[in-house]
């Protein structure tokens, strides 16, 4: 394993053992599945 992939604090990096640039639609769906994830907020808190 890469070690900036297994240092990086981000769970779904971990899990899917790539980095964020290299994520797909799919590999997001199966960590949504594989975690049973209900339910995901998309708002925007922006300092802008």
């Amino acid at each position: 394993m890469d070690n900036k992939i297994a240092m990086n604090p981000n769970p779904v990096i971990q899990y899917l053992n790539k980095p964020a640039e290299q994520l797909t639609k799919e590999d997001l769906i199966r960590f949504i599945e594989d975690y049973d994830i209900q339910m995901i907020n998309f708002r925007y808190m922006g300092w802008d």
